[in-house]
């Protein structure tokens, strides 16, 4: 006699029948009533951005750093940064490629942190706001961090990490040479930016050239005459209270040079065209567009300007809504802006569905004349800096998040520990003040366009303005 309990999976067999053969049948319903739904749980009570806490941050300077001490006490880790505004500019003649100089940092802190059998991780970069070395590591670590860092400064890097360095960016252009998406359009997108005069704007043989006739002699000059200048910023973000990181960052002489002369000034701003020039370049995947408007400001507006960018250009704003809730022309779009460059600049970065490039392009241009002609409401205003304020209780999270949050706020010459005052100002910002921002900064006719897809017979249908066509390895 067969036994339920033994057999019990035979039970199964007309579903397993049904789904091999393709049969439809109907399953007995339950012989019970379903349980009520339990109540919901209340979770976690929501935290009010207006009401949260702000970062607990001190500023102090020591040896002509000011050194910025910020507590995330939920964290077991600690981060340093290391942050030297507007080192990038103006590096020399011949110009010495930024990007060498920050990834030679960044592997000679790796190096010591090989050999004392660690495991950090190291962050270099350099734009047209400064130059940032920074390292995350397990507090247990942090002495050695520093030490690391510190030793990184005073004594210069060894030829091993420039050489290493230099492989790193040689490898980066080379992908840029042979068509690869993202290399090629970051190249040809700081090209617009900075213009050929920067090392960073360059053609991509000039700085192939550049990284390999760059010595270490030129390397330690740049870091003492502009990393080490004196108005650097040391970033510490740790569990501990500030007084007790600003009184063990006094025990190491963080001394600086005199600062240097004042930094060349970049190109001006291109000439407004009437019409958008776009270049195209055949690279590979989905177009991939920069548009790029001069125009971001820098000094009293900019603080404006943020909530601008946090209305119109993040996930949840205008420009998101239009071009890819609305119209589907985007996998993925953003705005972002970069104070500092001259009058700074604008930039959209999208990726554009292949059979909707040309409206998409188009739509992006008209969206920033509609936010000239009809500014932003009171509500998209206060939206934005309750956006704003959630991002600089966030910092808190971690020792990563607040170093990357005070590094932002040092790059664009404010101090991490008045972020209170900040957020008072933008809270008192009225449409009047923040549309007149953008009517003196914006101006649509003034965009420039870099495309970078793979399809050569969309490229016909874009239209827009002096349209060129260019293979990768003609840059």
């Amino acid at each position: 006699m067969l036994t339920a309990s033994r057999y019990k999976h035979l039970a199964l067999w007309p579903l397993a029948l049904a789904l091999t053969t393709g049969c439809h049948i109907r399953l007995q319903g339950p012989t019970a009533g379903l349980a009520a739904r339990p109540p919901q749980l209340p979770g976690p009570p929501k935290v009010d951005a207006t009401q949260a806490a702000l970062p607990r941050t001190l500023s102090h300077p020591q040896g002509g750093v000011v050194v910025h001490a910020i507590q995330a006490p939920n964290t077991r880790s600690f981060s340093i940064r290391w942050v030297a505004p507007h080192a990038a500019r103006g590096a020399g003649i011949p110009p010495i490629p930024v990007d060498l100089l920050a990834e030679t940092l960044r592997a000679s802190v790796q190096e010591r942190a090989v050999l004392l059998g660690h495991s950090w991780k190291v962050v270099a970069w350099a734009d047209s706001l400064g130059l940032v070395l920074g390292v995350h590591a397990p507090t247990a670590q942090a002495d050695a961090v520093v030490t690391a860092l510190h030793a990184t400064l005073h004594d210069g890097p060894s030829e091993s990490a420039l050489q290493a360095a230099r492989a790193s960016v040689l490898r980066t252009l080379q992908w840029a040479d042979q068509g690869d998406l993202r290399s090629t359009h970051t190249h040809r997108q700081n090209a617009m930016r900075y213009g050929p005069e920067h090392p960073l704007g360059q053609a991509l043989d000039k700085q192939v050239a550049a990284v390999n006739d760059t010595s270490m002699a030129q390397i330690k000059s740049m870091i003492a005459t502009r990393v080490r200048a004196r108005g650097s910023h040391l970033i510490f973000a740790s569990a501990m209270s500030p007084q007790d990181t600003l009184q063990a960052s006094a025990q190491l002489s963080w001394s600086t040079l005199p600062p240097p002369g004042p930094p060349p000034t970049l190109p001006g701003p291109l000439p407004a065209p009437r019409e958008m020039p776009v270049e195209v370049y055949l690279v590979s995947v989905y177009p991939v567009v920069s548009m790029i408007l001069d125009g971001a400001p820098v000094g009293p507006d900019l603080e404006a300007f943020e909530v601008v960018h946090a209305a119109w250009g993040l996930r949840w704003g205008r420009l998101f809504n239009a071009v890819r809730q609305q119209m589907g022309s985007a996998y993925a779009i953003q705005a972002t802006y970069m104070p500092g460059l001259n009058t700074g600049q604008t930039l959209v970065y999208a990726q554009l569905d292949p059979e909707n490039l040309r409206d998409g392009v188009l739509e992006i241009r008209a969206q920033w004349t509609r936010l000239v002609q009809q500014g932003l409401s009171l509500q998209e205003i206060r939206r934005a800096v309750t956006y704003l304020r959630g991002q600089t209780v966030a910092a808190a999270d971690s020792a990563a998040s607040a170093a990357a949050w005070a590094t932002q706020e040092v790059l664009r010459g404010r101090d991490p520990a008045q972020a209170a005052r900040r957020l008072a100002r933008l809270q008192a910002l009225t449409p009047d003040v923040v549309n007149a921002v953008i009517r003196r900064h914006i101006d649509p006719d003034r965009a420039h366009a870099v495309i970078s897809f793979s399809r050569f017979g969309l490229v016909h249908g874009v239209g827009l303005g002096d349209v060129r066509h260019r293979a990768p390895r003609a840059l």
